[in-house]
């Protein structure tokens, strides 16, 4: 199509009835041996002469893009390890957290979200939690109930889900074992609770002595 035409052209679009045609008309019709070699060869050449396809970044604007048998040094390790381990998780808060930080900020407690708190766990010295209350050294994850098998409303879990309850446990022990007071909250329980009742629960949660050094853990 020449200069002229496209100029003409911008802004059209084709017809539902053109676009069928067209698309019948190139039905069957695939690249030949000597096209699909020449493709081929060109994208040896690009990993060749770039050391990848998309050269030094991957095509969404990433790091590096790390090739089968390619040597990388440990530096460069420990900076994507670290950079995972503090990547926030979700991007976007949940409905049933939005519920339980708008009861927080009802009672006047300031909490901050998805904190990653360093622990004594070996395989990852940190662990996201949903809220922190540092003031009342409290930690309180709220739990979805299809995304952590909760055992209360899921009979049979997939692997996935059973994985899942494992991780919780080992986030709840060992935020205990660093000195946290831990409250988990079950998406059923809090779907069925007014916001009034989830202001009370928390303030239980955060002034009564009695709760000092154990796990509570509402709903399955």
């Amino acid at each position: 199509m020449s200069k002229y035409q496209s100029e003409i052209r911008r802004g059209r679009k084709h017809t539902k009835e053109a676009i069928k045609r067209m698309s019948l008309a190139k039905m069957g019709h695939g690249f030949s041996s000597e096209a699909r070699k020449k493709i081929s060869d060109g994208v040896r050449l690009s990993i060749r002469k770039n050391g990848g396809l998309f050269g030094n970044s991957t095509p969404y604007g990433g790091g590096p893009r790390f090739i089968k048998g390619h040597h990388v040094s440990e530096k460069v390790k420990d900076k994507i390890r670290n950079a995972r381990a503090i990547q926030i998780i979700p991007v976007k808060d949940t409905s049933i957290e939005r519920m339980v930080q708008i009861a927080l900020k009802t009672i006047n407690v300031e909490f901050e979200k998805h904190v990653h708190i360093e622990t004594n766990d070996k395989e990852t010295n940190r662990h996201q939690f949903d809220i922190v209350v540092r003031k009342y050294n409290l930690v309180i994850e709220i739990d979805g109930c299809y995304f952590h098998g909760c055992s209360a409303c899921i009979n049979e879990p997939e692997m996935w889900q059973v994985t899942r309850r494992e991780k919780d446990a080992r986030q709840t022990r060992f935020a205990l074992q660093a000195g946290w007071r831990v409250v988990r909250l079950a998406e059923h329980d809090l779907r069925k609770m007014s916001q009034e009742n989830l202001v009370t629960l928390l303030q239980d949660f955060l002034f009564t002595e009695v709760r000092k050094n154990i796990v509570t853990s509402v709903g399955g």
